[in-house]
Parts: structure tokens; C-alpha cells; sequence
């Protein structure tokens, strides 16, 4: 989707909708500046033991594991121990027997 198509998309639900929240979060998005430099704050996430994500299973993970998961990711991918799209592609289809 290119960035025109998505600023309509955008404008456009938020000209049909009544939700409030909804809008107010926008706006908060749209004036907060240091949104980008400090996202854990912007979002109330004050500690590593705070709730910062879910695993695809709802188990709930604190700031310290989301952030350990994704260095440990990052890590897997700088060493290379990632699969390649054919891999997957392979992987994916000797499940559908």
C-alpha cells in the first residue's frame, strides 16, 4: 500500500468514527513528540516488570523478557540462524499432506 493510499484510508475511518478514545489516542500520537524516543513511557510501560507484550499463546511478558526476545532475535539473525523464504516454503508444505 503506498503512502497515499494509506493517509486516505486513515482520514477516512477516522471521519466515520464516534469513538472517542479512539480519536483523543490520535490526537496523543499526533502532539506527542517524544513518542518515538521514549515509546515504553508514551505507553505507560514505567518498569522492566511491567506487562509489555503477549506471546501468539496470551502468556503475558514484562518489558525485560519483550526486550531480551527481541535481542536474542536480533542476535539469531546477525549469526545467520534464520530460515531462508524457500526453507519455509518447504517446511510449510510437507504440512499440508
Amino acid at each position: 500500500m503506498d503512502i497515499d493510499k494509506l493517509k486516505e484510508k486513515i482520514i477516512r475511518r477516522i471521519e466515520e468514527t464516534d469513538d472517542l478514545g479512539m480519536l483523543l489516542d490520535i490526537q496523543d500520537i499526533i502532539n506527542n513528540q517524544s513518542a518515538a524516543a521514549e515509546p515504553a513511557v508514551a505507553y505507560g510501560i514505567e518498569s522492566d516488570e511491567d506487562i509489555a507484550a503477549y506471546t501468539v499463546d496470551g502468556k503475558p511478558m514484562t518489558r525485560a523478557e519483550y526486550m531480551a526476545d527481541i535481542e536474542a532475535a536480533e542476535k539469531e539473525f546477525e549469526e545467520g540462524d534464520f530460515y531462508t523464504t524457500d526453507e519455509v516454503k518447504k517446511i510449510v508444505a510437507s504440512w499440508k499432506k
